[in-house]
């Protein structure tokens, strides 16, 4: 993130409710099961599985205020 972020000269952070994330992460799962999306590397297929539930749904704890705190100290 820190390679990006001196790079960038805009950022935006979309910040998310858990409950829409969940959402469309099964959604899109649902969609593409057993397929490769587009955007993915061929033959990494489209999962959801309880790890990836509990990463989503503790982002706001764990991940969210490092980000803000970095963006914090990039901000003029």
């Amino acid at each position: 993130m820190d390679i990006r972020l001196k790079a960038a000269d805009t950022v935006i952070f979309l910040d998310i409710h858990r409950t829409i994330c969940v959402y469309r992460a099964f959604k899109r799962m649902l969609r593409y099961r057993n397929k490769t999306r587009p955007d993915m590397a061929e033959g990494c297929e489209e999962r959801f599985d309880l790890d990836f539930l509990k990463w989503i749904w503790n982002y706001p704890k764990t991940k969210r205020p490092g980000i803000l705190n970095k963006l914090k100290t990039i901000i003029y």
